[in-house]
């Protein structure tokens, strides 16, 4: 193995091309550089590009490029949205821990306009009526809209309106 300068010196193992023994500059197939040293996988928050490990942008925690939109990880609460890192998942998804600090959006029920989960029974808004703890398409015999609200009818009625 040679130096940068022609000189002949060992260049560390997996290393074709050093500037002195301890500062690679070019790998053997199947190695990246990084912070002068060959590895087979570049550390976490890093991505191969080419034959080099470069940093992820740094609204991510891990990646599968260097762009902001294909963030695999994010860090602390944020949560993964297509490839971004969001501090908060739009509307009728919630945040769904992935374990550790990874988080994910994740579509709400159907009926579900804001929830905290992936059950009817989870919304925290409905879509069209919300009664006994979920949402539903219309109101349940027995009972009447009162703006998003199913209410009951008289204990004497089957069934009644808002009038």
């Amino acid at each position: 193995n040679s130096t940068h300068d022609g000189s002949f010196a060992a260049c560390g193992a997996d290393c074709v091309s050093c500037t002195d023994a301890t500062h690679c500059i070019a790998c053997d197939s199947g190695f990246s550089l990084h912070a002068g040293a060959c590895v087979q996988e570049c550390p976490v928050g890093h991505v191969v590009n080419g034959t080099r490990c470069i940093r992820c942008d740094t609204t991510c925690a891990a990646c599968s490029s260097p762009d902001a939109s294909s963030c695999t990880a994010c860090h602390g609460n944020e949560v993964l949205v297509n490839g971004a890192c969001i501090n908060t998942c739009p509307s009728k998804r919630y945040n769904r821990t992935l374990g550790g600090n990874s988080f994910v959006c994740t579509d709400c029920h159907d009926d579900c306009l804001e929830c905290y989960g992936g059950d009817n029974d989870e919304c925290t808004a409905c879509t069209n009526f919300y009664y006994d703890g979920g949402c539903h398409d219309s109101c349940p015999i027995g009972t009447h809209a009162v703006s998003e609200n199913c209410v009951e009818c008289s204990a004497n009625c089957d069934s009644c309106d808002n009038t």
